[in-house]
């Protein structure tokens, strides 16, 4: 196995995992040696039917407003969430931790966590006239035993504005995605389910997604960025890393999450962004610095993502095998992307 020396703690995976892609359809070359076609473009990826393309293109953008991994490492329960930003304070130990809440976030409605995350409207487009049009882009949900829990698709980076309009597939140069979870570890460890169930009124089904969501966030590192609109996801996944074992599953270990491995990461600034979705198409490198040699970069922003939520590798990949299909649609759909 080829691994790139630098970043390679973080770039194995990609390797290792890509080529559970769909079979049975024309298959790109994902690797280090691909060229570009004659015509120069690889809008149509899978080399699909006319009828086929247009299909797997309208069901990627789906994906790509809601986060289609319903085994994510983190979900905010969003009732009992939007409870405690939200509702009138009625006993004391709500009272206490909202006080200590609003001096870390500073948060008084999700509307507000909304704006500061830096989400923006939806498109003004009849093909998302169902998804979440009360919240905006980016924000989505998925019900797990009667729990609602919220997290965010992967619009609410890949989306900027333009000429006062919002273009899916843009940088957005706002996103404090990565803070977000550095946020929610300065909090959540003070917290744990029995307390988060009696200051928010949770169900016992909240609690235990809270609960996971507390566990998984010790297998989350991070960094903020120098200054709003770098990026630091790089960062985000090899510190993340960092408080894992070194097995080929990176399985979870409390000893690295109490005690994590040096990254040089942690100091060093990396701004190594995702570029335009329709840049895509005419690249066989990935990212703005090209450190992405090989591999489905879609299939790495499922990884990626991932890994920076804490999940357990081993359900991810179950996941990745059991849901090739939408890893093609979501990858017809970014590579189909056109330029506003």
């Amino acid at each position: 196995m080829n691994i790139i020396k630098r970043n390679k703690e973080i770039l194995v995976f990609v390797l290792c995992f890509w080529p559970f892609i769909l079979k049975g359809s024309v298959q790109p070359d994902w690797s280090e040696k691909a060229v570009l076609p004659e015509e120069g473009s690889r809008e149509n990826i899978y080399r699909s039917s006319q009828y086929e393309f247009e299909e797997s293109k309208k069901k990627g953008f789906i994906h790509a407003l809601r986060w289609p991994v319903n085994e994510t490492g983190l979900l905010i329960p969003y009732r009992p969430f939007s409870y405690f930003l939200e509702g009138d304070i009625d006993n004391p130990l709500r009272k206490i931790f909202s006080r200590f809440s609003k001096k870390i976030v500073n948060f008084y409605s999700t509307r507000e966590l909304y704006d500061w995350l830096g989400l923006l409207d939806f498109p003004e487009a009849p093909d998302y006239k169902d998804l979440y049009r009360d919240k905006p882009i980016g924000v989505s949900f998925v019900e797990k035993e009667g729990a609602l829990g919220m997290t965010f698709g992967c619009v609410a980076c890949h989306s900027g504005q333009f000429l006062g309009k919002t273009i899916i597939g843009l940088n957005n140069k706002r996103s404090r995605a990565n803070q977000f979870f550095l946020l929610a570890k300065k909090f959540v460890p003070y917290a744990n389910s029995s307390i988060f169930k009696l200051a928010t009124k949770a169900s016992e089904n909240e609690r235990r997604m809270y609960h996971l969501t507390r566990e998984n966030l010790k297998a989350v590192g991070g960094v903020a960025p120098k200054v709003l609109g770098l990026d630091t996801s790089l960062a985000h996944v090899g510190l993340s890393l960092s408080r894992r074992k070194k097995d080929s599953y990176a399985s979870k270990s409390s000893f690295y999450e109490k005690y994590p491995r040096f990254h040089p990461l942690k100091h060093f600034p990396s701004d190594s962004r995702p570029m335009p979705w329709w840049n895509l198409k005419y690249k066989t490198r990935w990212v703005s610095d090209g450190s992405i040699v090989s591999g489905n970069p879609i299939f790495t922003n499922f990884l990626w993502n991932e890994i920076g939520r804490g999940v357990d590798l081993k359900v991810l990949e179950s996941w990745l095998k059991n849901n090739k299909k939408t890893v093609m649609e979501l990858t017809a759909a970014v590579f189909s992307t056109n330029a506003p």
